[in-house]
Parts: structure tokens; sequence; C-alpha cells
């Protein structure tokens, strides 16, 4: 499963990558939920502007180098 990152990270990363960094957490589905009030278990990743893509979920992350 993939880790996410912490908020610091995720906000670097954003501006990087020219989305935005938002609260989720992994379903056992393997996708993310973003949606609903955040929680401990919570993690940050990064998304597109629009939030239909994602950008990055942290180490080893599936989406690097996607476009």
């Amino acid at each position: 499963m993939r880790a996410g990152m912490d908020q610091t990270t995720a906000r670097r990363r954003a501006k990087e990558l020219g989305g935005i960094a938002v609260s989720a957490r992994p379903e056992s589905t393997g996708r993310w939920n973003l949606g609903g009030w955040p929680t401990e278990k919570d993690v940050r990743i990064v998304v597109s502007l629009d939030r239909k893509q994602g950008l990055d979920d942290g180490p080893a992350s599936p989406l690097k180098g996607e476009s």
C-alpha cells in the first residue's frame, strides 16, 4: 500500500507539479478516498487542480512518471 506524504512534502510536490495537496486515506481497494472528515490515519497526496488525476502519492509512487 502506498504511504502518502506528510503535509510539508505534499505542499512542496504540489508546487513542483502544478497540483494541490489534499488529505486522503487509503481504501481497501487500493484507491484513495478524498472525502469526509480528516482522521489521524489520513496522509497527504497531490492531485491535479480539477481533482481528476493523481499526480504523486508518496515514495515509490506508481503515479510518478505518468503524464
